[in-house]
Formats: C-alpha cells, sequence, structure tokens
C-alpha cells in the first residue's frame, strides 16, 4: 500500500505542535517506554527495524507509540511484526527518502536525554 497516482507526497517533518497537552505527555512517556526497550536496530533501504523481546506490555506500548506517531509524522509507514514464541517483536519504521534521517536526528536526541 502506498500513494495512488496523483496523490502529493508527505513531507518528510513531524509536528510535535499536533499534540494538546495531555496527550503530548502521553507521547513523550510512550516514546521514552518504546525507546528504552529496544533491543536491537537494523538498517532497511528506507527506513530501520527496531527489534523488542516479546512481552505482552512492550507490544502494547509500541501499538500506542504508533497510534500517536501518525499524529506528528504521517511520512511513516508503521509495521509490527511478532514472530513465532521465542523470537522477537519488530516495530519497522520506513517511508520516502528521508525517513532514515529523521529516525537518526530523533535516536541522538533520545541519547542525549
Amino acid at each position: 500500500m502506498g500513494p495512488k497516482p496523483g496523490d502529493e507526497p508527505i513531507p518528510v517533518a513531524c509536528d510535535l505542535g499536533v499534540f494538546d497537552p495531555v496527550r503530548d505527555a502521553e507521547h513523550r512517556r510512550l516514546t521514552a517506554r518504546v525507546s528504552s526497550a529496544v533491543v536491537g536496530r537494523e538498517a532497511l533501504p528506507d527506513g530501520y527495524a527496531l527489534r523488542y523481546r516479546q512481552d505482552p506490555e512492550v507490544l502494547l506500548d509500541v501499538a500506542r507509540f504508533v497510534v500517536l506517531e501518525r499524529d506528528c509524522c504521517p511520512f511513516f509507514t508503521f509495521t509490527i511484526v511478532m514472530e513465532p514464541p521465542g523470537g522477537s517483536l519488530w516495530l519497522r519504521l520506513t517511508g520516502p527518502e528521508g525517513t532514515k534521517e529523521v529516525v537518526d536526528l530523533f535516536t541522538e536526541r533520545l541519547a542525549r536525554g
């Protein structure tokens, strides 16, 4: 699935101003939880795949994060993959050219606190 012919491309930009104070606090909380739970990261041609351990709470946090992140960064394509038991949970963040750079800036900012 992707844009339909004739659709305008979605700019690769995030707008955190879309959140009211309550949703902003929830987005920050979930971003911190989802980021701290990452156990691996793989580069993809058009983004990254973040690996997590399989845990129901982590899955719920990732899903809630995706719902909020969709509002501020609509250019992302999100894919959540649950491998068979014993495997990993994956969140793939992909999109048009420039997506990897946005994820890199985002993760650098998180590392600095």
